[in-house]
């Protein structure tokens, strides 16, 4: 019983905890940013910047799953543990700003630590695997 029979049930886990409360953000975009605004103005706006990046953070976790079941970055333990470190951090950060109302400047940093420095990471090691030969797949 080697790591991987902890990361890899940890990071799928860790990964579709952060992906419910992110679709929780998607589904529930009209109350979160009325309880984030106290005035009215600019409401159309807010919702529609929220709106767009809890579904690119969704097109993320695609891009990451992808990754993940194809098996590019399944082996690479420390990659493991620094994505299953980010999506406990973005899974908690992003349920505290529902939870809380924080303003709705915070979740436009949430979703560049917690879901696109994930994506782009899963991307680099395709292309290292793929292009780079970094490490065989077959």
């Amino acid at each position: 019983m080697g790591a991987e029979s902890i990361t890899l049930p940890a990071r799928f886990l860790a990964t579709v905890a952060h992906l419910v409360v992110t679709l929780t953000i998607l589904y529930d975009t009209d109350n979160i940013t009325r309880r984030a605004l106290e005035e009215t103005s600019g409401y159309g706006d807010e919702k529609d910047s929220l709106q767009a990046q809890a579904t690119t953070s969704t097109v993320c976790f695609v891009l990451e799953f992808v990754g993940m079941f194809s098996g590019v970055s399944l082996f690479f333990p420390t990659l493991n543990s620094f994505y299953i470190f980010l999506h406990i951090n973005g899974t908690l950060y992003v349920g505290l700003f529902i939870g809380l109302h924080w303003g709705l400047k915070w979740y436009t940093w949430f979703f560049l630590l917690f879901s696109l420095l994930p994506a782009l990471i899963e991307m680099l090691v395709c292309f290292a695997v793929f292009k780079l030969k970094m490490r065989e797949y077959s």
